[in-house]
């Protein structure tokens, strides 16, 4: 029998796959903190925005993670343009083929099923969000590499403006090609599993 507490939990853990709050904390708000943070320390004083962030109020505290969760759109959507995200296999590009599966998915699977899927959806938007994150990052530290050689300021030496910018671009490279990967990977993963699920349902016996 299960417990009290297991019963109390078990509505919670369904309501952040049912309403898609995961998705929005780590595909949308994740990546948009780290695009909003990464400007921020790279074009400003690093010490200002250690800060800034120390001294926020709960009311700006909610404005920027609605911020946050808007901009995550603005960076899926860029990442869409550059092919950094992508919501299916090149097999489902079809929409009607798509969307057919999907709705016999949504028809035929049971709760764990439609949860596990919802697992693959995450990490697969996560992933590729974050890239893209990653891919906004690295042309932030270039431009701004170039906006100080552009500048010719005698106090920074090129090769250690050069330096530090390869650094970046030495650590966040394979991470971002890491995070392609996994997203590519669960996004194949989404929908062989739907796939498997309308088969083996479609080969059940009509009751």
């Amino acid at each position: 029998m299960a417990s009290t507490s297991d019963t109390n939990v078990s509505p919670i853990i369904e309501a952040f796959y049912q309403y898609f709050l995961l998705r929005d904390v780590f595909a949308k708000i994740v990546p948009g903190f780290f695009v909003i943070s990464s400007f921020t320390w790279i074009w400003q004083n690093s010490t200002l925005f250690a800060y800034s962030t120390g001294s926020l109020s709960w009311y700006l505290v909610f404005v920027g993670i609605g911020l946050c969760w808007l901009l995550g759109f603005a960076i899926q959507s860029f990442g869409e343009a550059i092919g950094a995200v992508k919501h299916c296999p090149d097999r489902y590009k079809d929409d009607d083929k798509r969307y057919r599966l999907r709705i016999l998915f949504s028809n035929t699977a049971a709760r764990p099923q439609r949860q596990q899927v919802e697992r693959y959806t995450i990490v697969k938007e996560a992933t590729g969000n974050g890239a893209t994150a990653l891919i906004i990052l690295q042309a932030l530290v270039i431009v701004k590499a170039v906006y100080l050689l552009a500048l010719s300021d005698d106090r920074i030496p090129t090769t250690q403006i050069l330096a530090h910018t390869a650094m970046i671009l030495i650590i966040f490279a394979p991470l971002m090609w890491a995070l392609l990967k996994s997203s590519a990977s669960h996004r194949d993963k989404q929908y062989k599993y739907m796939e498997m699920v309308e088969e083996m349902s479609s080969a059940e016996p009509s009751s």
